[in-house]
């Protein structure tokens, strides 16, 4: 049975592309991209000669195909096309070269473009090495704050910290040691973001409630006037003078046999308090006055270093407010930069002294005073309030002092541990 032509080319082509495609990987396949390949097509047709050919001569092609008007285009890389066609011309070969593909055909190109070129190579090469920076630090849960962001510098956990020689471990340990008001402290790197999960200490207030023993004791000097117990022994009686810390009611009551039995004692201690306040106003005071003159400086911070966007690092004003903001620059709000920027707006005011009247220095001094007796006395009942004004001797102050008598209830919570009498077996 005699084969057709294109029965033939089939057969071979099989055969060809069975035995390259191992040889031909991925990574092949990136590298002729880099380097540059040809498409050529063979004007004969008896293509299979030329398949033969080039596996007698080792050279190598791959993609090898059938066109419609049955002859055979391959692809090759431009290392070995001049040897290909070399070869092919020495065996009586036409071939026809296509179109170049790849790197060096694209500079080709756009030759006249060197600029366009080497921008994006470079910009290819920042994006890879910007995969090796932090350039984005978030907090789990929370905003960041100017006092975490230097909380969390100190310990290495910023915008352009180099990802592989960061040690997350030791910074852990370093910010717990620094920040006591936190018990967790994590670092997760993903991409190029650091995440970081904190957790508050949280100090948990004892109520009575809490204790196992305790005593009554007072929180301040003070006279009975009555004490209720419903657990303990009431060890003072209304008319006591009792002062600070002193017992009240004992948690250790004995019973007739002399036996100790421990409670947790709980009562309410009314007693009469007197405190002296005293409010002193300026009659004399500055005032400000803004003139409206301004200056902003901004200091940038990237990859670990400091950039300050000024000259001077104090304004010329001699008296000046600052207020602080802190940016966390990113583009279009969604492209997180590697830059943090620390903005200071200074504005100058200047200050002139004014003359307080005595009757506009009662009105303050008498608020304060009331606010200071509301404070004292709290969920208690005010008794009296005494109280006299007048200048200072020299005229700088006006000056309210006074007394105030009130009932409040004393009673403080003194937790005790039950310890073994001496005579007592113990386990």
């Amino acid at each position: 049975m005699i084969e057709s032509p294109s029965a033939v080319t089939s057969t071979h082509l099989n055969m060809f592309n069975n035995k390259t495609k191992q040889k031909i990987s991925d990574f092949f396949g990136i590298t002729n991209r880099i380097f540059g390949y040809f498409e050529i097509t063979v004007e004969d047709k008896k293509p299979e000669r030329f398949i033969n050919l080039i596996n007698r001569k080792k050279l190598r092609v791959w993609k090898l195909t059938v066109t419609e008007d049955e002859k055979l285009s391959f692809r090759c890389s431009m290392f070995s096309a001049y040897n290909i066609i070399t070869v092919a011309k020495q065996s009586g070969f036409t071939l026809n070269i296509g179109k170049g593909i790849g790197l060096p055909f694209v500079i080709g190109k756009y030759k006249k473009r060197t600029g366009l070129i080497v921008g994006t190579l470079l910009a290819s090469l920042l994006v890879v090495l910007s995969g090796f920076f932090v350039w984005d630090v978030r907090i789990v849960g929370q905003e960041m704050t100017p006092e975490l962001y230097n909380a969390l510098k100190d310990v290495g956990c910023h915008s352009g910290q180099y990802i592989l020689g960061y040690d997350v471990s030791k910074a852990k340990h370093e910010f717990l040691l620094k920040n006591n008001e936190y018990s967790f402290f994590a670092i997760n790197i993903r991409g190029t973001v650091a995440y970081v999960e904190l957790k508050e200490r949280t100090v948990i207030d004892k109520t009575p409630d809490d204790y196992l023993f305790c005593h009554i004791v007072a929180e301040d000097d003070a006279q009975i006037v009555d004490i209720t117990a419903t657990h303990g022994k009431p060890v003072v009686k209304p008319g006591d003078i009792v002062e600070k810390g002193q017992q009240l009611v004992s948690g250790e009551p004995v019973d007739k046999f002399g036996v100790i039995h421990p409670v947790k004692a709980v009562g309410v201690v009314n007693a009469r308090m007197k405190k002296n306040i005293l409010i002193k106003i300026p009659l004399k005071q500055n005032e400000k006055h803004y003139t409206g003159k301004t200056d902003v400086k901004i200091s940038l911070y990237t990859f670990g270093k400091d950039i300050d966007l000024f000259l001077d690092e104090i304004p010329k004003y001699e008296q000046a407010d600052v207020e602080f903001e802190f940016n966390r620059l990113s583009v279009f709000d969604t492209i997180r930069l590697p830059v943090d920027a620390f903005i200071y707006k200074y504005s100058e005011f200047t200050t002139s002294e004014r003359e307080v009247s005595v009757e506009e220095a009662k009105i303050i001094a008498e608020k304060a005073f009331s606010n200071q007796a509301a404070f004292f006395v709290g969920d208690g009942l005010l008794l009296s309030s005494d109280k006299e004004g007048k200048k200072d001797t020299a005229g700088d102050y006006y000056i309210l002092s006074g007394e105030i008598t009130y009932i409040k209830n004393i009673a403080v919570v003194e937790p005790f541990d039950l310890m073994p009498t001496p005579n007592e077996p113990q386990d």
